[in-house]
């Protein structure tokens, strides 16, 4: 196996580049909502699987947040929310931020976007700017209903290369898994969901949308095992995608990256459908990138972030990367040897925290106690080893306080230089209101 050092710190890596033409490829960038690592890994996923076998598999990729919105921010700008000032759900990304987008709109890529959530909308969050091309998230579509348009845009003829960004929701609350996909996965262990339905958040306890679509459930697991049967669902509709880019002969001429936004947690800490916390089960995503002529089959489990996406894209491209990105291009690390770093913090500034090839570090930074299972109290912290708890199930902080002052002091280096956009919000309306309430998220 071959091993790549991903540093945050050698973003300086991703420094423009002038001296060579643009490469003139296609860019296909899917991001599946709330896919978290594991249920790639643990789910029979074949066209993922074919996608990685002509390309490459990041296995220790992770998000910067665990919420939608400036999960996506950062996945498109290669910066930290601390930089970009998106933190939530009903953030703005300012407009004097440079995107992906923008980058290749400006070198005469056609852009095009599929969007499946009202708040990731143009007008609300402000995150596709650069997209000439829209297809507004007005309402939650799933990936049989998002399909059809993006492979109508595939098949057109196309003057110009394009970017396009395909974004799926069927792993976000309420799990989409139809028909065979529902009855994909059956798991032993069995707990009713009376039992733990305490450590839902009081606003999901009370939420007509929740108690519906939970609403003659009996153990916990049917719910995971619908999660599961959301990835294979989600696998066969990427399947469709590659089989018309091959179908139309754009496949050779096609860089695709798959990504998530955030995992989900499925019990672990005590949090059920969620993405709280900075567990792993929220934090590492799958990432797949695939460069027509480039590195095939190549799995990498040094740490990388998806921060990594936009200066990785672009230099494929051999096109100018903005000053001042977050990321590095994970190619220009190829023969490195080393175990890489990511910088993670939560919505609501209210955890930060930084993983390396074994330890995970999180700090408290505010007290929450709206999950009754894993609360959070300002001044707490959480050190675990990766290598012998996997889990984070062990605590060491107390026990290890030089290894707390080393990663502390981790963190502060990877937070210098700070970007400090302008902090922004948009006009929440009723109607968003409700959007929001009928995926899952609190007041």
């Amino acid at each position: 196996m071959r091993r790549w050092l991903v540093l945050v710190p050698l973003a300086l890596l991703a420094a423009p580049l002038t001296a060579e033409e643009p490469a003139r490829k296609n860019v296909l960038l899917i991001t599946a909502d709330t896919l978290r690592a594991q249920a790639v890994e643990d789910t029979y996923t074949p066209h993922l699987d074919h996608l990685a076998a002509e390309g490459v598999r990041f296995d220790r990729a992770y998000t910067p947040i665990t919420t939608t919105l400036p999960a996506h921010a950062s996945i498109f700008t290669s910066l930290y929310p601390r930089d970009h000032r998106a933190y939530s759900n009903v953030s703005r990304l300012s407009s004097k931020v440079t995107t992906l987008a923008e980058v290749l709109d400006g070198l005469g890529w056609e852009t095009a976007c599929h969007i499946n959530m009202p708040w990731l909308n143009p007008d609300a969050s402000n995150v596709p700017q650069g997209f000439r091309t829209i297809r507004r998230g007005d309402r939650i579509r799933k990936a049989d209903k998002t399909n059809p348009w993006v492979i109508d845009f595939l098949a057109k003829e196309h003057e110009d290369p394009w970017l396009l960004w395909v974004h799926y929701v069927d792993n976000h609350t309420p799990y989409h898994a139809p028909g065979s996909y529902d009855d994909m996965y059956t798991s032993e262990q069995k707990n009713e969901l009376a039992d733990v339905w305490r450590y839902f958040p009081p606003d999901h306890q009370e939420s007509e949308h929740m108690i519906s679509w939970l609403d003659g459930v009996e153990y916990a697991e049917e719910v995971i095992d619908d999660y599961h049967g959301s990835a294979t669902w989600i696998d066969a509709h990427v399947g469709q995608i590659v089989w018309e880019l091959k179908r139309t002969g754009q496949w050779d001429d096609t860089l695709v990256v798959f990504t998530s936004d955030h995992g989900e947690s499925m019990g672990e800490h005590d949090l059920w459908f969620v993405h709280a916390g900075l567990f792993e089960q929220t934090t590492r995503v799958p990432l797949i990138v695939r460069d027509p002529g480039g590195p095939a089959g190549v799995e990498v489990d040094t740490v990388v972030s998806t921060i990594d996406v936009m200066p990785t894209v672009l230099n494929r491209l051999s096109a100018p990367t903005p000053d001042g990105v977050r990321g590095a291009d994970l190619w220009q690390v190829l023969d490195a040897d080393g175990g890489g770093v990511a910088y993670l913090e939560h919505t609501g500034r209210q955890l930060t925290g930084v993983v390396t090839e074994r330890w995970k570090y999180i700090r408290h930074d505010k007290t929450n106690r709206i999950y009754s299972g894993y609360p959070m109290n300002a001044g707490t912290l959480e050190l675990y080893d990766l290598s012998a708890d996997p889990d984070e199930l062990v605590n060491l902080a107390a026990e290890m306080p030089d290894r707390v002052a080393e990663l502390e002091a981790l963190m502060t280096r990877l937070e210098a230089g700070e970007r400090g956009f302008e902090e922004l919000t948009y006009e929440v309306d009723e109607d968003m209101r409700e959007a929001l309430r009928a995926m899952g998220y609190v007041e």
